[in-house]
């Protein structure tokens, strides 16, 4: 159902772009872009066996892209986004007759893709297409057993101890399908919003999870 709103949409602000030719031809074939981005990340949910699953809330996180125009309609990239989002765990004890417990914890949510961007139209006003492959470092922090105390010398504090410890942790393949608007503003910087649909795949529940990300960035060119 996403998939099939995210395609109206695009279709909707692609005419609307050519029936009112909104902005003027566009200047950015053979520039690079920095880009710095907010993104809102949707809730997803795993469930497990006997009962056990894990409820991701919703976040508003950071990131940043890098990118080149090849021409005004092809961009090759590559962007970061970074989430901090609670979760709810269900642990189901080993006897059925016992309780089930919940916690709640937080967990980092770190995504790495490399991206590819179609500009629909030559116009600095623009919709596009845009589909990435990647990986997402999920972090529940949330110690494994395994910890100790580490020790250095500093040049500021002299010798310092700090205890530190392992977690429970799974790197995962990732890809994404998105669309969205670009408003170039003059030579130098441009506005970018777009919803995508990201998937990852787990291994530890061998099974693959999907939520939406919203993205607002905002681009300088050269």
């Amino acid at each position: 159902m996403k998939q099939i709103l995210m395609t109206m949409v695009l279709l909707s602000l692609t005419s609307t772009c050519w029936s009112l030719e909104l902005g003027q031809p566009s200047d950015r074939a053979n520039t690079w872009e920095l880009g710095l981005l907010v993104n809102r990340m949707g809730d997803w949910e795993v469930s497990g066996e006997n009962g056990s699953s894990v409820d991701v809330d919703a976040d508003t996180g950071w990131g940043f892209s890098v990118g080149y125009n090849v021409n005004e309609h092809l961009n090759f990239g590559f962007g970061f986004t970074h989430n901090y989002q609670s979760y709810d765990l269900t642990i189901v004890p080993q006897d059925p007759a016992g309780p089930a417990t919940t916690l709640n914890h937080k967990l980092t949510n770190d995504t790495f893709a490399l991206n590819m961007t179609y500009h629909l139209l030559a116009r600095e006003l623009t919709p596009f297409v845009t589909a990435g492959l990647g990986w997402s470092d999920l972090d529940s922090n949330v110690s494994d057993g395994d910890s100790g105390v580490v020790c250095w010398w500093d040049p500021w504090w002299g010798y310092v101890c700090s205890n530190y410890y392992s977690t429970y942790s799974e790197t995962s393949f990732s890809y994404n399908l998105g669309a969205g608007l670009r408003w170039d503003m003059g030579s130098s910087f441009s506005l970018k919003a777009s919803i995508n649909q990201r998937w990852m795949d787990l291994d530890r529940v061998d099974k693959t999870v999907d939520s939406y990300v919203g993205l607002l960035e905002f681009v300088w060119r050269r």
